[in-house]
């Protein structure tokens, strides 16, 4: 395998671009991680009323700083064209100013594509705090092991993280950055299925470790600005009518989390009649988490796991909550859906 500087020394081989707004206590972390040149690292300040550029600029001097907010998608394409990534580089990593590269995360992306991959997306992780993080790390864990993997091998990944995920330039040229979504990683993975770009695949040993909110409501906040942008997705690209192998599975996945809900609540309504019943399912369920928790703590040697797993239920329970309410406001209602709410930021 190449070094990253070998891969530098011939031709501007890879970008990586940052979109960041308010990210002044973030910023700094996430850009010293990069195991790239700073010549080769590109910062949209996307109207930040904080320091954000000044902090950008301490570290790499391809700084754009847009005078009001664009939203991610806009000031990400702005950014591309005002620097002439798509020209200049063969690839361009896209990354959060909240998310801190591994230091193998690029040989690991690049090692995995070949003349029929248009996009390579990595492994999302979490650093250890408090509750939501632990179970941030316990759903990361579990889908990207069970299904991230599987998705990877039949090409129907229908999500590229925007924190992890690495594009042909070329593929770019072929997609549009909108602003009608509020999940435009989902809708770029989408664009590069609907338009027979390429495959997407999976790299496990290419890690990266996000930022997750620090408490309950910022995290219920996300949930909703992440739920409705996929269902407006969903709507956007007609899935699961579009006729491709990703339909299937974006869809029936929908299809699961959407009457895990209604299944709970059946549930509820019913154990006035079924009460044994009832407990006995929630009892599996605890047992189950408790399980699967272990195991994610082993792999990920991960303390928390085992300290906050008993919550985990309930936390996912709000999630397909939530997931069933957007589907109601953003499908049956045709609302425009949730609208940005950051998460609150922290320093490392």
């Amino acid at each position: 395998m190449k070094s990253v500087g070998s891969l530098f020394a011939s031709q501007k081989y890879i970008a990586v671009a940052i979109p960041a707004y308010n990210e002044e206590k973030t910023l700094a972390g996430t850009l010293k991680s990069l195991p790239v040149s700073a010549e080769d690292v590109y910062v949209v300040d996307d109207g930040s009323t904080d320091k954000t550029s000044e902090t950008a600029s301490l570290f790499t001097r391809n700084v754009l700083s847009l005078k009001t907010n664009k939203g991610k998608a806009k000031a990400t394409e702005l950014l591309l064209h005002e620097f002439g990534l798509l020209d200049r580089y063969k690839f361009v990593v896209f990354s959060d100013a909240d998310t801190q590269l591994d230091r193998k995360f690029i040989l690991e992306t690049i090692a995995a594509f070949d003349k029929k991959t248009a996009v390579v997306v990595g492994q999302v992780s979490n650093r250890s705090r408090g509750l939501v993080s632990a179970f941030r790390a316990f759903e990361y864990t579990l889908w990207q092991a069970i299904y991230k993997n599987a998705q990877s091998t039949m090409k129907v990944i229908f999500i590229a993280p925007g924190c992890a995920s690495i594009y042909r330039t070329e593929t770019l040229k072929r997609l549009s950055f909108d602003s009608d979504t509020l999940a435009e990683d989902a809708d770029l993975t989408l664009q590069v299925h609907r338009r027979k770009a390429g495959w997407i695949k999976y790299a496990s040993r290419a890690v990266v470790y996000t930022q997750d909110p620090p408490t309950v409501k910022a995290y219920f906040n996300q949930i909703v600005r992440w739920h409705s942008g996929i269902w407006q997705n969903i709507k956007k690209h007609r899935v699961p009518f579009g006729g491709q192998k990703v339909d299937f599975e974006f869809g029936y996945l929908t299809l699961e989390a959407l009457f895990y809900p209604v299944f709970l609540l059946l549930a509820l309504v019913l154990s006035g009649f079924y009460l044994k019943i009832f407990l006995l399912t929630l009892i599996a369920e605890v047992i189950m988490t408790a399980v699967l928790a272990f195991l994610v703590a082993v792999r990920k040697r991960r303390g928390d796991q085992l300290k906050y797993f008993l919550f985990f239920p309930l936390l996912r329970w709000v999630s397909s909550a939530v997931f069933f309410v957007t589907f109601v406001l953003v499908i049956l209602l045709r609302r425009s859906g949730h609208k940005w709410k950051m998460a609150p930021r922290y320093s490392d």
